[in-house]
């Protein structure tokens, strides 16, 4: 790693969670700035411990904090992940997305979409029993989830059991996302934690309004969504069933969405926050 390092000669090194160098890359060429860069939360690392022992993940999070803050710059994705960090270097800049549409959804179809995989992170059983409140009084409106992942078939077994099947298609990914993004009127999102969820992006540019649990990961969305503490089924199923019946607030959520959030990921604007910490790490060289 040193020889390569040698022969390349970069101003900045940037490590994007490449497992082992993580911990020894604060070591090699310490006159070169070095920047540690997560996608995921410390929910989401919390998440992947899961079944150790208390004393094993302190340790583990003693160990990592003392490796992270090593580096000259530790950047994390969003603000609420930032504060669960107990780093001086800490910065928080989010992803962009390549997603561009130059069509609207008109928000007139009855139409719910989720886009997320078949995975227990995703709380999709929470988004059924939500569903089933909700369906009773909405029954000209349905639910289509795209996604893949290895609780499908668990999934499939609760829209039965549940007898949402004639409201509930549980899709495969399609390469053409945005066709079902526009033949659609309400995004839902019902993750338990996430790094920063882009399908909320992709929703939001496309004219989506956003029904959510305030998690880390989805908060920077709060402002235009409408959202409730995480496992408040009876909140979210209300705010869903708000914008149901109320193509205004629709509207209005999508407008505000578009206004004030968007601008604040594109990627010209990421970019430059980029180019604002390489540009201040090697001026300090």
């Amino acid at each position: 790693m040193k020889s390569v390092i040698h022969d390349w000669k970069p101003d900045v090194i940037v490590n994007e969670q490449t497992q082992m160098l993580t911990w020894m890359l604060p070591f090699v060429c310490r006159q070169i700035p070095k920047v540690m860069v997560i996608h995921f939360s410390r929910m989401g690392m919390e998440y992947n411990l899961e079944g150790k022992t208390k004393l094993f993940k302190r340790t583990y999070f003693h160990i990592a904090e003392s490796i992270y803050s090593r580096y000259n710059r530790f950047v994390v994705l969003t603000n609420e992940d930032s504060a669960n960090w107990k780093l001086n270097n800490k910065m928080v800049i989010p992803n962009f997305s390549t997603f561009t549409t130059d069509t609207l959804s008109d928000l007139k179809s009855k139409r719910v979409i989720c886009v997320a995989r078949y995975h227990v992170q995703k709380r999709l059983d929470l988004l059924l029993k939500i569903w089933s409140l909700v369906y009773p009084s909405h029954k000209d409106w349905n639910l289509s989830v795209f996604g893949s992942g290895p609780d499908k078939a668990k999934l499939q077994k609760q829209v039965h059991d549940m007898r949402l099947d004639s409201s509930v298609t549980l899709n495969e990914s399609v390469d053409d996302v945005k066709a079902e993004y526009l033949k659609s009127s309400i995004f839902c999102l019902t993750s338990q934690h996430e790094g920063q969820a882009l399908v909320l992006l992709e929703a939001i540019l496309i004219g989506l309004p956003i029904c959510a649990f305030n998690v880390v990961g989805v908060n920077w969305i709060k402002a235009a969504a409408l959202s409730c503490d995480f496992g408040d089924v009876a909140t979210y199923a209300n705010n869903l069933m708000k914008l149901m019946d109320d193509a205004q607030l629709r509207k209005k959520l999508r407008d505000k969405a578009l206004k004030e959030v968007a601008p604040k990921y594109e990627i010209n604007h990421i970019m430059s926050m980029w180019d604002d910490l390489f540009v201040g790490l090697t001026s300090c060289k």
